[in-house]
């Protein structure tokens, strides 16, 4: 068998990605995914990388949340988390 090519754009970039199983519970399936990341651009690798899968693309709802501890001298700051809407959540 031959080898793959490397990954290019945003897969190339992307974090390890591990998956729960499936929930179903009336007639909606539910599924999470971890990534630990670091940046926003491997957020971004992460969502490019699930949305290669059909059945997460064409998902009713894709949610997401992420906190990027960003560490200073005398204090931590955090880039907020979001949702597939853009809507700021309270980490």
């Amino acid at each position: 068998m031959g080898s793959r090519p490397p990954p290019r754009g945003p897969a190339a970039n992307c974090p390890e990605i591990l998956t729960g199983d499936c929930i179903e519970d009336r007639r909606s399936v539910f599924q999470g995914h971890f990534a630990r990341v670091t940046s926003v651009r491997q957020v971004r690798a992460v969502i490019a990388t699930l949305k290669e899968n059909r059945k997460v693309a064409n998902a009713t709802h894709n949610i997401y949340a992420y906190r990027i501890r960003q560490s200073e001298p005398l204090f931590f700051n955090f880039i907020k988390a979001r949702t597939d809407s853009f809507q700021t959540l309270t980490p």
